[in-house]
């Protein structure tokens, strides 16, 4: 069975000693992604109650999570669960009009795997724009026209073209997630990191997303138009 050991845990069982997971609270999609991105600080086993959010880039600080925040890390099983969810989120997000992506690397350097994985998750969010476009290009063009801006079909899908390149160029990296596995090659054991690169467009509009999935709600409709608002403009700049 090969043997997953996560850097962030490791070093956070060894700084601040966690108790296990019996009687903490449990841990949603919501909050295991920030804690991972590290805008989440757990609560210290004297102030149980008290949960910090680090601000944004903004200087904004984000809301906490709509379940209580446990006083124990989540274990790597979960993260990983929850990457993997996010993978199946992210492509069925990106048709309704929300592209996002993740790449995993895999390397015997924490450096390989993490060029791996932005290569692979700048890709996958390319594909991501692309379905992107296929469900929303229309929407898109009716935004512009209603602005006033009349725009050929040609002319439209050529410029919607550059800005979706723009978009992908301009995506930001939400949260990265690095772990080792113990592995065999020609009988030796060694040590292979796995990362993993969430790549997003917006970060306030990813969390309400997020909160949505959490409670088992349907995305709320002005996270589609402020997407669908952004690549319009982004065509309407290369109009100018």
């Amino acid at each position: 069975m090969t043997k997953k050991m996560s850097l962030l845990a490791l070093i956070i069982c060894t700084m601040m000693m966690f108790p296990s997971h019996a009687n903490a609270g449990v841990w949603d999609l919501f909050g295991i992604v920030k804690y991972v991105a590290g805008k989440l600080i757990l609560p210290s086993a004297n102030s149980p109650a008290k949960t910090t959010l680090t601000p944004d880039k903004s200087g904004k600080t984000a809301q906490p999570p709509p379940s209580e925040v446990p006083s124990t890390p989540p274990t790597q099983e979960e993260i990983i669960a929850v990457l993997d969810r996010l993978t199946t989120e992210c492509k069925n997000l990106s048709t309704q009009g929300f592209p996002c992506a993740i790449g995993e690397g895999r390397g015997t350097t924490r450096g390989s795997a993490a060029e791996e994985a932005s290569v692979k998750a700048i890709y996958a969010m390319g594909q991501s724009m692309n379905a992107f476009v296929e469900g929303n290009s229309e929407i898109v063009r009716n935004k512009i026209i209603e602005d006033g801006i009349p725009i050929e079909e040609e002319v439209f899908k050529s410029k919607m073209a550059v800005a979706v390149k723009n978009a992908v160029s301009g995506s930001q990296i939400y949260l990265t997630y690095t772990y080792m596995e113990q592995r065999e090659r020609n009988g030796k054991p060694i040590t292979v990191y796995v990362v993993n690169e969430l790549r997003i467009l917006n970060p306030a509009l990813f969390e309400n997303v997020l909160e949505d999935i959490s409670k088992g709600q349907p995305v709320r409709k002005s996270v589609f138009d402020k997407i669908r608002d952004t690549i319009a403009d982004g065509v309407k700049s290369l109009l100018k």
